[in-house]
């Protein structure tokens, strides 16, 4: 049934911001003042994820904050440069470990070096994108350094073979091609090609071609059927095709292939408390042990993840369907959980097994920050379009 209830749309951006601005300003300590922000609210995500911090500054972005996302990109530029070497050195032999890095400490430079699926050609697509689009807004700073740290990104792509052999994807987990990264590759370099600001970068058309040729080999999926008997997960849809649509407008030419994305999704993913990455996912799936590393997973019983109902009401927005975008916003709103008097979104809703009948209950990761950042803009994007008024939304202190 759609959800039809009206939305304060001011009242909830300024209760997501309340999150960011008090709770991580004092859980996170660096979060405000350096633009250093945790992944969620719990001390297991204290660490920052390059992919978490930027659509964090997408929310700062939607509300016209500048000077918080120059602090977010500061912080991001000064991780890469500490490891900028690794975009050198390692090609598609190299393990994912050794790697350039999608995760770092909170307090430091440092990556996270206890083993990781640091091999994430989304993250680095998406850095590409966000650095063009936001310099040639005027809303950050550039220089030779980052435009050094560019060119050092999209040889890097190359020398791993970014479209025909597999990364670590948006969920960190083996490799294999994922459509998620390669269109986030395709939307960065396209970028690079299309600007004037860094005039030492010469992007090859054919390789983008080649990229938008292996993409859409793969879609709708986002990844091969795995034959390996050990992985039982079906990737014939993905919540991560949904950045295809936004940020990145990949199919503004391409409408019937949106269409079938958006279909697959609400149709095999969308669940009551949120929405499934992708069928069998064992991220946060319940299971019953049955011996030594033997579990029997309960059928069902993927976790639900609330941030996807904003990229299901940012697509409708961008496509125009007041009603369906609206119905994912409240749905969205409907997944909020209160800790210590503020409401927050948890990372996902688990699975709960019972003797009669199962629940789904807020998994420990609380207060996901790209949850709260994906509303703010999902909110932003929803009032500009659909509002009476010509002026464009200004969120009013």
């Amino acid at each position: 049934m759609i959800s039809t209830s009206e939305i304060d749309v001011e009242k909830r951006i300024k209760a997501n911001l309340y999150v960011f601005e008090h709770d991580f300003a004092l859980r996170g300590g660096l979060a405000v003042r350096k633009g250093v922000f945790r992944a969620a609210l719990n001390l297991e995500y204290d660490y920052l994820w390059i992919r978490d911090v930027m659509n964090i500054g997408l929310a700062f972005e939607a509300v016209k904050d500048y000077p918080i996302i120059q602090k977010i990109y500061d912080a991001v530029y000064a991780r890469a440069f500490f490891c900028q070497e690794k975009l050198k050195t390692s090609d598609h032999t190299t393990h994912e470990n050794d790697m350039f890095p999608s995760k770092y400490e909170i307090k430091s430079n440092k990556p996270y070096t206890k083993g990781w699926g640091h091999h994430q050609l989304d993250a680095i697509g998406m850095l590409m994108y966000k650095t063009v689009d936001l310099g040639e807004k005027g809303i950050i700073t550039l220089d030779s350094k980052i435009e050094k740290l560019m060119f050092d990104m999209v040889e890097y792509c190359k020398r791993v073979s970014c479209f025909d052999v597999g990364d670590n994807g948006m969920w960190e987990e083996w490799r294999e091609l994922h459509s998620s990264s390669m269109g986030a590759v395709i939307a960065g370099l396209e970028k690079l090609r299309d600007t004037d600001m860094f005039p030492s970068i010469k992007i090859d058309q054919e390789f983008i071609d080649h990229g938008r040729k292996q993409l859409y080999a793969l879609l709708p999926r986002e990844s091969p059927v795995n034959s390996d008997p050990k992985y039982h997960m079906d990737k014939s849809t993905d919540a991560a095709l949904l950045t295809l649509i936004w940020p990145y407008n990949l199919f503004h030419d391409n409408k019937e292939m949106e269409d079938k994305i958006l279909s697959d999704v609400e149709t095999v993913l969308v669940r009551d408390k949120g929405v499934l990455r992708y069928v069998n996912d064992r991220y946060e799936a319940s299971a019953k042990k049955l011996g030594k590393d033997k579990y029997r997973y309960y059928k069902n019983g993927e976790a639900q993840w609330p941030l996807f109902f904003s990229y299901l009401s940012l697509a409708y927005t961008k496509r125009g369907d007041k009603e369906k975008a609206r119905h994912y916003l409240n749905r969205s709103f409907e997944s909020m959980v209160e800790v210590d008097g503020v409401m927050v979104f948890p990372e996902s809703f688990r699975y709960h097994p019972s003797p009669t009948k199962g629940v789904f209950i807020p998994s420990g990761n609380i207060g996901l920050a790209w949850n709260h950042a994906l509303e703010i803009c999902a909110l932003v994007e929803y009032k500009k379009k659909f509002s009476n008024s010509d002026q464009e939304f200004q969120l009013q202190n």
